[in-house]
């Protein structure tokens, strides 16, 4: 929007320029003794607006789903880089996705960054003091500055936070290992930070009732988790891997596009995604640009052709 137009207690106006992008319209109530605001779009300049009447102000979620790469993934590197001005607060960049759990990095304050790595039970609940002991979700090991705690509201688990003061414009790497244990899995997190040059654990849990299942489901996202959807998020996703037990890399080279926007639950156009060489990225908020990107869409990227140099050994284990 290139300069303001403020109309008070007036019947129409014209908008100069028909562009998503280019105006921005916000309306108040002179007064706040009323208990609903009237339908203030109407008539024929109304019939194709696109705007948001739900109250989730946030901005819309964006996901990158990958293929199944089978039964025996026993570890997911990623590597991510969120550009400058596109890491505003209450962002969450998941890296390393999966069935029972999440890696990524977070802005949580004008202050604190955070890696955090959570795990969810398998006994269905929103509240983890219902959690029978034999479905309880156990602490193996971390950091010794990592934070850990229970967590609910989205089913229940255990979480574990590093706070890490991570930059823009600078590539991070993220890795998930998983490990069957009987009918246990035992899942860990680690992540590689330039600024030190060197792997660092987050956590270990061990997942009871699982099975001893490996790492499936692989998924990537960006969620806006307040609600400052006015502000713009962006994250690109690139050089990602699995590593079967006996130490076969395969690369990831494509996904499909989703996002939580919809039509009638969350009506927003301000997302989409693409590629941009080896990096698939996505965006969302702030009213930027338009949708590009439909949910389902296959993106993929160039292939780096060069597995990760990790020693798995070497990682640390604390």
């Amino acid at each position: 929007m290139n300069q303001p137009y403020l109309f008070y207690n007036c019947n129409s106006f014209d908008v100069p320029i028909c562009s998503y992008f280019k105006n921005c319209l916000e309306i108040a109530a002179v007064t706040r003794n009323g208990v609903y605001l009237p339908d203030v779009f109407s008539g024929p300049a109304a019939v194709n607006l696109k705007y948001n009447a739900s109250q989730n102000r946030g901005a819309p979620a964006t996901h990158l789903f990958f293929n199944n790469y089978g039964n025996d993934v026993a570890w997911f590197y990623t590597e991510i880089s969120v550009p400058e001005g596109a890491d505003p607060l209450y962002s969450y960049y998941v890296t390393n996705g999966f069935n029972g759990g999440y890696l990524g990095i977070q802005v949580n304050s004008p202050t604190e960054r955070k890696v955090l790595f959570s795990i969810w039970s398998n006994y269905s609940t929103d509240d983890p003091t219902q959690i029978p002991p034999d479905y309880t979700v156990k602490l193996v090991k971390k950091e010794a500055e990592v934070i850990t705690k229970d967590f609910g509201g989205e089913g229940s688990g255990g979480q574990s936070s590093l706070m890490f003061n991570w930059r823009t414009e600078t590539t991070y790497k993220l890795l998930v290992h998983a490990e069957a244990a009987g009918d246990h899995t035992i899942y860990t997190a680690y992540i590689f930070t330039p600024e030190t040059n060197k792997w660092n654990l987050v956590a270990g849990w061990d997942k009871p009732k699982n099975g001893g299942h490996l790492l499936g489901g692989l998924y990537s996202f960006i969620e806006n988790y307040g609600s400052n959807g006015n502000d713009f998020f962006k994250a690109r996703y690139g050089n990602q891997w699995v590593c079967s037990s006996t130490g076969v890399w395969t690369e990831i080279k494509s996904a499909y596009f989703s996002t939580s926007a919809d039509p009638a639950g969350h009506a927003r156009y301000d997302y989409g995604g693409g590629v941009s060489g080896q990096w698939i990225y996505m965006f969302s908020g702030g009213f930027k640009e338009m949708n590009n990107l439909p949910k389902g869409s296959l993106v993929q990227r160039n292939s780096t052709g060069t597995p990760p140099d990790i020693n798995f050994n070497s990682l640390p284990n604390n």
